[in-house]
């Protein structure tokens, strides 16, 4: 886990700029030690039967004070990604899994 990620949640309310156009600020949750691994072979074969943009897989140690959904989006080294799955590995309480899918804009890449 040597690669350090954003986790945030998209703004639920938005603000207006100075000319009454809406401004959408994500709130940060954090940021945490991960690894974020691109899949490939057989594991993306199977996680784009969950959804079809899948690319990359994230584990990161539990962080109990801070509950981690697929609403949330990572973010890393200026690349953004979307959250489609969350495990708890092993219901331990010790590592997460997320498999999630590059955004470019408000789209996959």
């Amino acid at each position: 886990m040597r690669q350090r990620i954003t986790v945030q949640m998209p703004a639920q309310t938005e603000s207006r700029d100075s000319y009454g156009q809406p401004i959408s600020q994500p709130t940060t949750i954090g940021t945490f030690w991960a690894e974020v691994l691109p899949l490939t072979g057989h594991e993306l074969a199977v996680a784009r039967q969950l959804k079809a943009q899948a690319s990359h897989k994230v584990r990161l140690r539990y962080q109990g004070a801070a509950p981690l959904s697929p609403e949330m989006i990572l973010t890393l080294k200026g690349r953004t990604l979307g959250v489609i799955e969350v495990r708890n590995v092993e219901e331990r309480n010790r590592r997460f899994e997320m498999t999630c899918w590059e955004m470019q804009g408000t789209g996959p890449v």
